[in-house]
C-alpha cells in the first residue's frame, strides 16, 4: 500500500522527524515537511510489525522551538 506515516504541522518555519526502533536505532529521518512521511521501511526492507517512537522538533516563525515524541504501531 501507499500509505505513510505523517505529521501535520501549520505555522512552522522548520521541521524535523525522526524515528526509532525499540532498540533506538535511527529508521528514519526527514527535515523537510512537505515530502516526509515513513512509509514502514528501513534501508528499502520491510520493517517488522512493532512499536516505533517519533519524535518530531519544530520552530515556529516567532523562533520558539517545540519538540513532539510519541509512538506510532506499524500494522502490515
Amino acid at each position: 500500500s501507499n500509505e505513510k506515516f505523517r505529521v501535520v504541522a501549520t505555522g512552522i518555519k522548520t521541521f524535523e522527524i525522526r524515528i526509532y526502533d525499540r532498540w533506538g536505532e535511527m529508521l528514519y529521518i526527514s527535515q523537510d515537511y512537505k515530502t516526509h512521511g515513513w512509509d514502514g521501511n528501513y534501508k528499502a526492507k520491510t520493517s517488522q510489525m512493532d512499536v516505533y517512537i517519533y519524535k518530531v522538533v519544530v520552530t515556529a516563525y516567532d523562533d520558539k522551538k517545540y519538540e513532539y515524541d510519541g509512538t506510532v504501531h506499524l500494522i502490515r
